[in-house]
């Protein structure tokens, strides 16, 4: 909350100049300065953090909350899926909860698959798809200096017909691969 707690004389002159308020916290009732912004939102009932946790609900928010779950009973189902999302909270990987088949598409558009033993994964135990494809087809794991395009440019599109394994110097224009000698252009 960063409020200034206002002990002084000399502090309520100097903060009775600027355009915030000074009020005086709801619990433990010292005063306190309040921005102006914050005042006109409505933010600033309390001078510090502690004061606001300690606090709880008021009383018209604890009406309004037994009012929105008045009538509402959980079903059996419910019930164990609630005490089984508590059970498992700290787990990882295909034992987790939130656990959605160790496949996520990133920010950038490609598509990554959870593979712990591979011996070039990335963060979190994660390989790209296009990369597991290319290595599967050729039968053995790609290096550092290899990579793999995606001949019409649309990242998440991972047929093996449009995979090129090429390597880290010529990543575009007439490429030979190293493996077949076949040669292709990149765009």
């Amino acid at each position: 909350m960063g409020h200034k707690i206002i002990n002084t004389k000399k502090e309520k002159k100097k903060y009775s100049k600027l355009k915030g308020k000074v009020l005086s916290c709801k619990l433990c009732k010292k005063k306190y300065y309040c921005r102006a912004s914050a005042y006109k939102k409505g933010n600033s009932k309390f001078c510090s953090n502690q004061c606001r946790t300690t606090s709880g609900h008021t009383a018209k928010t604890k009406k309004k909350l037994s009012r929105a779950s008045k009538g509402r009973k959980l079903t059996k189902e419910h019930k164990t899926k609630i005490s089984l999302g508590n059970l498992k909270r700290n787990e990882k990987g295909e034992r987790s909860p939130i656990w959605k088949g160790g496949r996520f598409k990133s920010k950038s558009g490609y598509i990554y698959i959870y593979s712990p033993n591979h011996p070039n994964k990335l963060f979190g135990n994660y390989v790209a798809e296009h990369r597991l494809i290319m290595e599967k087809h050729i039968g053995r794991y790609l290096t550092k200096q290899e990579m793999v395009h995606h001949t019409n440019a649309i990242k998440n599109d991972n047929r093996l017909s449009n995979l090129r394994l090429v390597t880290k110097k010529v990543h575009f224009g007439k490429v030979e691969c190293p493996f077949c000698a076949n040669k292709f252009y990149i765009r």
